[in-house]
């Protein structure tokens, strides 16, 4: 089997973090571009059939954008496979990139439905489609996005970030200590937010 290359991943990543900015454009244009979607998504279940279709194909972005970091997981390492935690690290890289995945198949398989359904719905009906969709939100984007992937994250970036720094790519070794940094206080502040 033929071993995976530093390039080969890097590309197939960055084409992720492409395809996840993409996906979060996408969701924001379905919001109708208002910012309080993302603090409140209830607006979001009336936008309506198209809302719903930019809601499926910024899911499907997400998922593909996750998946493509996987090669990173695995080039990482191998790359670094004398290092200590490397099986560790890398592990809790392709579980971050699991959850991420898994949020963007339960939105984008479960958000549209509702707000289709929100457009046919009277009365009570509308407000219990409401309800529905902003739990479902809620789980996705805070359970799963913003605090349980925050944690195999911070990991994975602080563990591959400590090997980049011992092998004298100090630069990428800090870029990648702060991101993780930045995972591990967004997920403390996420827990400890009301």
């Amino acid at each position: 089997m033929p071993r995976l290359t530093g390039r080969l991943a890097t590309t197939a990543a960055v084409a992720g973090i492409v395809l996840m900015g993409s996906s979060g454009f996408l969701i924001f244009a379905a919001s109708g571009f208002e910012a309080k979607v993302f603090s409140d998504p209830r607006g979001l279940v009336t936008r309506g059939s198209a809302a719903a279709e930019l809601i499926r194909w910024a899911s499907s972005l997400d998922l593909i954008g996750y998946l493509l970091l996987g090669p990173l997981a695995v080039y990482f390492r191998e790359r670094f496979k004398g290092d200590r935690f490397i099986g560790l690290c890398s592990f809790a890289g392709l579980i971050y990139i699991l959850i991420g995945a898994t949020g963007a198949v339960i939105l984008g398989t479960a958000a549209p439905p509702l707000m289709r359904a929100y457009q046919a719905a009277l009365g009570s009906q509308r407000d219990a489609i409401t309800g529905d969709f902003v739990i479902l939100y809620l789980i996705v984007a805070r359970g799963l996005w913003q605090t349980l992937e925050g944690i195999p994250a911070a990991i994975w970036l602080l563990g591959i970030g400590h090997s980049f720094f011992r092998s004298n790519a100090r630069i990428r070794g800090l870029v990648l200590l702060a991101l993780g940094a930045l995972f591990a206080l967004g997920t403390v502040g996420r827990l400890l937010s009301p």
